[in-house]
């Protein structure tokens, strides 16, 4: 599938992959917040901000751009390759 479609890899790659960079700070810090300190709670809606909606923004975004090329370019595939 990867040489009939390879937008159709390079959209579904980028989406599983990208998910876990840019989640993945705001992830590790939420369990910190419980600990009471305003400092690490500021600190996590700051991350939170920044890392999840506006660098989540530019992935998802540039995800849709990617899965809108790879419908386009879609080519049915029979399963041989020889």
């Amino acid at each position: 599938m990867m040489d009939v479609n390879s937008w159709y890899n390079l959209a579904w790659n980028f989406m599983w992959m990208s998910h876990y960079f840019v989640f993945q700070l705001p992830a590790i810090i939420w369990p910190l917040t419980y600990l009471g300190s305003q400092t690490v709670n500021h600190f996590y809606i700051l991350i939170n901000y920044w890392v999840g909606t506006i660098a989540g923004g530019v992935v998802a975004s540039t995800s849709i751009i990617l899965w809108i090329v790879a419908a386009i370019t879609y080519e049915e595939f029979d399963g041989l390759l020889f």
